[in-house]
């Protein structure tokens, strides 16, 4: 373990346990006794945990299994959602039995392979992909006048082509509009102000005052442009109506 070395600008708590954290966890040999109780200590609460977890679980298997377990959920909802919200074809049915036939492969995958995330991420999500584009070519979409409705309130980005068709022949969405490819930006702008968000909290936790503070101007920064980008760009209430 890399060693830490003290700073002025901690919090109190921090400095003040500073010297005993580096005689538990390093073993500084300078104090033995209180070395050698942090290492029976140690010991002991790994005996407990071995009594306590019945074999062959251990800690590092839960932790596994809390991982696939995270993994199946989300990687089984990605592409049907995906789908569902950027393809006209992708019906209700078709995101049901999507979510369901990626949660079976997702599962067998991590049960039945060693693979590790760099492997399966993109076979899973390849093979999701596969699946779900079967489903909604098998399956009839949804209906016309739902479809227009649903794309005339939000105006997706995606695979929307006889829609988008439909909409601007009625005159429901300009015939060349822009609002889709705003979404496209605005994907990547919110991308980076959720990370800029998570630094801010990140770096005053850790007490980097000149982080957090450049962390900040980032979000200030996106939130000003995501107003012209996004909040501007959104369609009047009495815009998207079907006559």
């Amino acid at each position: 373990m890399r060693h830490v070395p003290f700073q002025e600008t901690w919090p109190e708590s921090w400095r003040y346990s500073h010297p005993y954290d580096r005689l538990e966890i390093w073993g500084d040999l300078r104090h033995r006794g209180y070395a050698y109780a942090y290492a029976e200590r140690r010991r002991h609460a790994l005996e407990l945990i071995r009594r306590a977890v019945a074999p062959p679980a251990r800690v590092l298997d839960i932790a596994a299994a809390w991982e696939t377990m995270i993994f199946v959920v989300v990687t089984a909802i990605l592409v049907p959602a995906t789908m569902r919200w950027h393809w006209w074809r992708f019906p209700a049915r078709a995101f049901t039995l999507g979510v369901i036939g990626t949660a079976v492969e997702v599962t067998a995958i991590a049960v039945f392979t060693d693979w590790g995330n760099e492997v399966k991420l993109p076979v899973t999500i390849g093979i999701s992909l596969l699946w779900c584009i079967a489903l909604g070519l098998a399956l009839p979409p949804t209906d016309r006048e739902v479809l227009l409705r649903f794309y005339a309130s939000v105006r997706p980005f995606g695979v929307w082509g006889p829609v988008r068709r439909d909409a601007a022949a009625r005159g429901l969405v300009p015939v060349r509009d822009p609002q889709p490819w705003f979404d496209v930006l605005n994907g990547f702008l919110s991308m980076g102000l959720q990370v800029a968000l998570c630094l801010v909290a990140f770096f005053a936790l850790l007490g980097r005052t000149d982080s957090a503070i450049a962390a900040g101007l980032c979000v200030a920064t996106l939130a000003v442009v995501m107003y012209f980008t996004w909040y501007r760009t959104l369609p009047r209430h009495d815009e998207a109506t079907l006559g």
